[in-house]
């Protein structure tokens, strides 16, 4: 009911969303099944552990099929998105079938402890909050099951923040010492991936505004991981300089083209 200027071109938007990520026959709902089917051989080439949390792009390349939807067209051995389209294809084929039995029971012992506090309510704050993590719950599992949700920063934090407020488990007590250490090991955490965030953004704003070499090789030292700062700096440069930054590129997308076809020549 919000006043907007978009322009819809259907009298249901939204539903004909929901028939276009269902449909198996055609369109994004087909190219999901093909998505999942190949993601799962992928998870069986190492079922115990996954293929590493993050490497479901670098990884999935190997497994495609021909023509795979999920494959960017203008560069060969890429995906067209850094993660799944399910948080639990991406949970198995990542974190292995241990990690995501383990998920899945936190999330029924969670969902269960509302649903025994729901009947039990003695207040209508309590009968709420109990219904609301019900809800929640089953927003994020079948959310999860068609997108990717739980992988992504800022629902995991509006999913796992809201649960933890909303749900109330028996557990025992625990002292207060433990508690304070629980609570400054989670903050060290939290600084250490903010200092993470925050180099991988300067390395991003760098590669977008300063192409030449100095710029990029700080570019490399602030985010090592960035795929795009290494193919670059191996295109430029002595030979020497350019092996180094190719190998990189190769070492973090071993399936791109792009990378492999730089390395070429390189010992």
């Amino acid at each position: 009911l919000l006043p907007n200027t978009l322009r819809w071109r259907s009298d249901n938007p939204y539903l004909d969303s929901v028939v276009g990520v269902v449909e198996y026959d055609e369109g994004s709902g087909r190219g999901r099944l093909i998505q999942y089917e190949r993601s799962l051989r992928m998870a069986a080439s190492d079922p115990l552990l996954g293929v590493g949390p993050g490497n479901w792009a670098v990884v999935y390349p190997a497994f495609a099929a021909r023509r795979d939807p999920s494959l960017d067209r203008s560069q060969a051995g890429a995906t067209n998105n850094p993660w799944s389209s399910s948080d639990w294809i991406a949970y198995v084929s990542e974190r292995g079938v241990a990690a995501t039995v383990l998920l899945a029971i936190a999330v029924a012992a969670i969902a269960i402890g509302g649903m025994k506090t729901l009947p039990r309510a003695t207040s209508v704050e309590e009968a709420t909050a109990a219904a609301a993590l019900l809800a929640l719950v089953v927003a994020a599992v079948l959310a999860g099951a068609f997108d990717a949700v739980l992988l992504l920063g800022a629902p995991s934090l509006l999913v796992w923040s809201a649960a933890g407020a909303l749900w109330s488990p028996m557990a025992p007590a625990v002292e207060r010492r433990w508690l304070t250490a629980a609570a400054f090991a989670a903050i060290d955490l939290a600084a250490a991936g903010a200092v993470r965030s925050a180099g991988q953004l300067a390395a991003m704003e760098i590669f977008a505004t300063d192409g030449s070499r100095g710029a990029l090789r700080m570019a490399a030292k602030l985010d090592p991981g960035a795929y795009r700062v290494h193919l670059k700096l191996a295109r430029v440069g002595s030979r020497k300089e350019r092996c180094e930054h190719a190998r990189a590129a190769v070492g973090l997308f071993p399936n791109a083209s792009a990378a492999r076809q730089a390395a070429r020549g390189c010992e």
